[in-house]
C-alpha cells in the first residue's frame, strides 16, 4: 500500500474513531433501554419504539438543517475564513431552536392522531403517549446538541461530542436502572422512568458541549446579532432546505414502511425494533467515516484542491464498502443468539434472526449509497442528495412496502427482503449523480458574507 494512502487512512481513522465511539455509546444506550424496558413487557418495547419513531422524524429534520449549515462551516474553515464562522454557527442555532419549538407544538397537540397511525392496541398506545409526552422536554437541548456536534465534527474536533456522549450514556444507564425499576427508594416508573432518564441525559450532553466549545473551537461562540448579509443567509437556507426536505421525506418514508410492517402483524413490532437496534450497533463504524467524508471533502473543496478530493472520494468509497462488508459478516455470525437476549418470545426472536440475515446481505448497498450521500452534501449538491435519498425512498422502499403488504398481502419476511433489496438500484442512481460532478464546487467563492 502506498505511503500516502496509509497516511490518508490514518487521518480518516483519527477523525472517525471518536465519532464511532460516540455512536456506539448512543446505540448501547438504545440497546440498554430496550433490554430494561423488555423486562417490563413486550408491549412496552412496542410503545417506546413507536414514540421514538416520531422523535426520529424530528431528529432527522434537525440533522438535515444543521448539516446544511455544517457545509458552510467546513468550507469556510478550509478557506481559513474564521471571521465568519461564529455568524454561520449562530444562524444555525437560531433555526434549530425554531425547529424544536415547532416539533414540541406538534407532538403536544397532535400526539394522539400521530401515534394512532402506528398502533391500534390501546395499552401500547398508552405506553407510547407516556414516553413521548415526557420526551418533548428534551427537544430544545437536543437541537442545541445537534448544532454544536456538527460544528465540532466539521471543524475537526470530533472528540468532544464523543466525551459528551459518554457522559450522557453513563447518566442515562444509571437513571434508567433507578427510575424504570424503582431502585434505592425511588418509585418504579417503568416507561415514564426511561423517558425521564433520557431527558436528563440530554441536558447533561448539551451542557458539556456548550462549556467546552470556547476552549476547542476557534471562532465559534454564541452572540446576540448575526452579522451575515441577507443573501448569505438565503444561500445557507437554500442549501439546508433540500437536506431538511430530504430528511423529512426519508424519515416519513421509513415510518410508513414501519407502519406497513405493523399492518402485516403488530406481533412483530418488537422483532423489527430489535433488528434496528442490533444492526445500528454494528454499523456505528460508518458513522465515523461519514464525518471524515464531510471534513475531507468540505475542507478540500474550500481549499480548491479539486483533483485531490476526487481521488480521496474513491478511497473513501472503498473504505465504506469494506466496513459494511465486515458489519454484514458480524450480523450473520451473531444473528443466531443476539435476538434472544432481549426477553422476546421465541416467535419474535426467530423472526428477528431471519430479518438480521437479510439486513446483513444488503448492507454493502447502504454503505456505498451513504458515502455518496455525504460526498454530494459536502460539495453543496443538496438537490441531488434529495433525489437519491428522499425521493428514491418513496419511489423504491415505500412503494414496495405498500404493494407487498396491502396489495399482495405478502408476509413480513418477503416484504422486508423487497424493501432492503431495492438498495441495489439506489447504488446505480447514486453512482450516476457522483459521476455527474455537480458536487465539485467551492462555495466560499459564490457569495459575499
Amino acid at each position: 500500500m502506498r505511503k500516502d494512502t496509509v497516511q490518508f487512512y490514518k487521518k480518516v481513522l483519527k477523525l472517525s474513531i471518536p465519532v464511532m465511539l460516540q455512536q456506539l455509546l448512543n446505540n448501547v444506550v438504545n440497546m440498554t433501554d430496550t433490554l430494561m424496558i423488555g423486562k417490563v413487557g413486550e408491549l412496552c418495547i412496542s410503545g417506546v419504539a413507536v414514540a421514538n419513531k416520531v422523535f426520529f422524524i424530528y431528529q432527522l429534520i434537525l440533522f438535515g438543517y444543521s448539516n446544511g449549515v455544517g457545509i458552510f462551516l467546513s468550507q469556510y474553515n478550509g478557506a481559513n475564513r474564521k471571521d465568519v464562522l461564529a455568524d454561520i454557527f449562530n444562524e444555525g442555532i437560531r433555526k434549530c431552536i425554531l425547529i424544536a419549538l415547532l416539533a414540541i407544538v406538534i407532538c403536544i397537540f397532535l400526539q394522539s392522531p400521530i401515534l394512532s397511525l402506528y398502533l391500534a392496541d390501546q395499552t401500547t398506545l398508552g405506553y407510547a403517549s407516556t414516553y413521548l409526552s415526557i420526551l418533548v422536554i428534551s427537544f430544545i437541548p437536543f437541537s442545541l446538541t445537534q448544532m454544536y456536534s456538527v460544528a465540532f465534527r466539521v471543524l475537526g474536533v470530533p472528540k468532544m461530542p464523543m466525551i459528551a456522549g459518554f457522559c450522557s450514556f453513563i447518566t442515562n444507564v444509571i437513571l434508567n436502572a433507578i427510575l424504570i425499576f424503582g431502585l434505592f427508594g425511588f418509585p418504579r416508573l417503568e416507561v415514564a422512568g426511561a423517558a425521564i432518564a433520557t431527558v436528563i441525559a440530554r441536558f447533561v450532553e448539551v451542557a458539556i458541549l456548550m462549556i467546552t466549545c470556547h476552549k476547542y473551537l476557534d471562532g465559534i461562540y454564541l452572540k446576540m446579532k448575526v452579522d451575515l448579509s441577507a443573501k448569505m443567509k438565503m444561500t445557507i437556507f437554500s442549501k439546508a432546505i433540500p437536506l431538511m426536505c430530504n430528511e423529512l421525506i426519508w424519515s416519513i418514508g421509513l415510518n410508513i414502511i414501519f407502519i406497513n410492517y405493523s399492518y402485516i402483524d403488530e406481533l412483530y413490532i418488537p422483532a423489527i425494533t430489535i433488528v434496528d437496534t442490533i444492526s445500528n450497533l454494528v454499523y456505528v463504524m460508518f458513522s465515523g467515516v461519514s464525518v471524515a467524508v464531510s471534513f475531507i471533502v468540505g475542507n478540500g473543496l474550500g481549499k480548491g484542491e479539486i483533483e485531490k478530493v476526487k481521488y480521496d472520494v474513491k478511497r473513501l468509497l472503498i473504505l465504506a464498502l469494506v466496513i459494511y462488508f465486515i458489519g454484514g459478516v458480524i450480523l450473520v455470525a451473531t444473528s443466531g443468539f443476539t435476538p434472544f437476549l432481549f426477553s422476546l418470545t421465541d416467535t419474535n426472536a426467530l423472526m428477528a434472526t431471519v430479518l438480521l440475515i437479510i439486513k446483513a446481505l444488503t448492507a454493502w448497498t447502504q454503505g456505498y449509497s451513504n458515502t455518496v450521500y455525504y460526498v454530494l452534501r459536502a460539495g453543496g449538491d443538496t438537490k441531488s442528495v434529495l433525489l437519491i435519498d428522499g425521493v428514491f425512498t418513496w419511489a423504491g422502499p415505500v412503494l414496495l412496502s405498500v404493494i407487498a403488504s396491502r396489495v399482495l398481502s405478502l408476509d413480513l419476511v418477503f416484504t422486508y427482503l423487497l424493501v432492503e433489496g431495492v438498495g441495489i438500484i439506489k447504488v446505480l442512481v447514486a453512482t450516476y449523480f457522483l459521476k455527474k460532478g455537480k458536487w465539485i464546487r467551492n462555495l466560499t467563492n459564490t457569495v459575499e458574507v
